[in-house]
């Protein structure tokens, strides 16, 4: 909302369509390095026609990293969410 711009950087560790992708994660700072490495692992399960989505990410330096994770992965989810109800999701 301020405007700010946040950089990532990741590599996919392990990809097993349609089950599973783990992949790191890392903020950049201003001059480009990375920070704290942590791991995300997201799994998809069928059930009875439906997507279960499973998120896991840690393991962070502090209990602080992982409140600002927690809030943003919840944001994320909550957007996603409503974009999947909202019909504007393309079956695939």
């Amino acid at each position: 909302p301020e405007g700010k711009e946040h950089v990532m950087r990741g590599r996919y560790r392990e990809v097993v369509p349609p089950e599973r992708l783990v992949m790191t994660f890392a903020w950049e700072d201003a001059e480009g390095r990375a920070g704290h490495e942590t791991m995300v692992e997201v799994l998809f399960e069928d059930i009875a026609g439906r997507t279960r989505l499973t998120f896991r990410h840690g393991t962070f330096e502090s209990s602080e990293a992982c409140d600002q994770h927690l809030q943003g992965w919840t944001r994320f989810m909550e957007r996603l969410a409503d974009y999947l109800a909202d019909g504007r999701a393309v079956d695939a």
